[in-house]
């Protein structure tokens, strides 16, 4: 735009539309239209609720973390953060993701659709570990972990699993697994995060919270 001459927003203003496309495709079309107030996207409030798209959270340890249990406690963490948001934002997700990047930055991403919706930590830590193993030399160093839910529900609204009646049982561990994450919760609310935490955690030396 400096080339033809257009500084400022003004300037961008009066200038030839077809000009502009021309020199820069569509996108010179759009900054034509908004330089003159042309836009007809519809105007939101500040205070709407945004539908939101993922939920996800990522840890860069203080040391590499190296071997089955490094990896376990990294991810036994981010799934347990990671759960407590959806379940404050009210949803649950069909899929997860990971995230994993090595000391010389090198990043790596996969994911995984899960066989029910969820917000459970426990759940969640599961298809990440899968996924770790499936694609990480478990030998080869880490420095950060990400994982993220995707493909969000609202909790009301989920899909639930098809149950048979030999599956019932299942069923029952995942209301009681529900019902106990929940409660850690309501502990954290209370009395703060560093309440109640996961065996493992505590005086951990990769700076795991």
């Amino acid at each position: 735009m400096q080339e033809m001459g257009i500084c400022t927003i003004g300037e961008l203003a009066r200038a030839d539309r077809n000009l502009l496309l021309a020199k820069l495709g569509k996108i010179g079309g759009d900054l034509y239209d908004y330089a003159n107030g042309l836009d007809e996207s519809p105007v939101k409030s500040i205070y709407e609720v945004r539908e939101v798209k993922s939920v996800g959270n990522s840890l860069t340890f203080k040391r590499n973390l190296l071997g089955l249990e490094d990896v376990r406690l990294g991810i036994t963490v981010l799934a347990d953060t990671v759960a407590a948001r959806m379940r404050r934002s009210g949803v649950k997700c069909t899929t997860v993701q990971i995230t994993i990047r090595n000391p010389s930055f090198k990043t790596i991403t996969r994911q995984k659709p899960l066989p029910v919706a969820t917000f459970l930590a426990k759940e969640l830590a599961k298809a990440a570990m899968q996924l770790i193993l499936e694609c990480w030399n478990l030998r080869a160093p880490i420095r950060m972990l990400a994982l993220t839910g995707l493909n969000l529900f609202r909790e009301e609204e989920a899909p639930g699993e098809q149950l048979s009646l030999f599956q019932e049982s299942h069923q029952n561990e995942r209301e009681k697994q529900e019902h106990l994450e929940t409660a850690l919760d309501r502990i954290r609310t209370k009395y703060g995060k560093g309440a109640i935490s996961i065996c493992g955690v505590l005086q951990n030396d990769i700076g795991a919270e």
